[in-house]
């Protein structure tokens, strides 16, 4: 065991690199106790971890978008945190394969804050053909929920409503706000008449608006700067937001 230690750390530090890359955690482990080399290589190598994290997203399907979040963005110059992240991975696996883990319920209809809940009206009821939450997306441990004619955002670390968007809010500019996406402090909303606008979610206050074309818009997305527009005819508009 001894020669085979010596062997491996004889080889060039890159190669060393490739070959931790594919060991498992416990085999790493073992060897950050062998000498000084390994423990420094293993705890200052940003591109091994990186490139553990990357094969292990890939090998699940469950983990693909988790190169995409925003927290591994922050982390990924750092080798104690992409560490961390890579173990935190590990465990949130095992947990999930052994049916380990409690299931939280948010009460979106019964919630309220400031004053403002969700009014579930009989009219409503009569002109749409879905009830209580029908959409949601999820950035940077934030929910984002369209509950009857409200938008909801949820701060999932602790399960608390942060912000509640009415209907006149929502439509302060006179245009029925029909999709929405989240990016950052914003919400940012398609309406019925091709107007896109963002709306600053403390203020809440719509910053800025633009028109795609008069077609009502389906949905809305927003990833690296580019902004995606479906409207209702199946036309997609890109937009560039600088």
């Amino acid at each position: 065991m001894m020669e085979q230690t010596a062997a491996l750390s004889s080889l060039p530090t890159e190669l060393i690199v490739k070959i931790l890359t594919y060991l498992d955690i416990g085999s790493i482990d073992s060897l950050e106790n062998v000498s000084t080399k390994f423990r420094e290589l293993i705890s200052t190598s940003i591109q091994m971890w990186k490139q553990k994290i990357r094969l292990f997203c890939q090998a699940d399907s469950q983990f693909k978008h988790v190169l995409s979040y925003s927290e591994y963005t922050r982390i990924k110059k750092s080798s104690k945190t992409l560490r961390s992240f890579y173990n935190c991975l590990l465990k949130i696996n095992e947990n999930m394969n052994n049916g380990n883990f409690s299931k939280r319920e948010l009460l979106c209809l019964e919630s309220e804050i400031k004053g403002r809940k969700v009014v579930q009206s009989p009219e409503w009821n009569r002109h749409h053909n879905y009830r209580g939450v029908y959409d949601m997306i999820f950035l940077d441990g934030r929910l984002c929920a369209s509950v009857y004619d409200t938008i909801q955002i949820w701060d999932t670390r602790d399960y608390r409503l942060t912000h509640m968007f009415t209907k006149d809010i929502l439509d302060q500019d006179h245009s029925q706000t029909t999709c929405f996406t989240l990016n950052k402090e914003y919400l940012i909303c398609g309406a019925e008449n091709g107007y896109v606008k963002l709306i600053d979610i403390n203020t809440e206050k719509v910053v800025a608006r633009e028109r795609v074309n008069s077609n009502y818009l389906s949905d809305v997305k927003f990833k690296n700067d580019i902004l995606l527009c479906l409207d209702w005819f199946g036309n997609i508009h890109q937009w560039k937001i600088l």
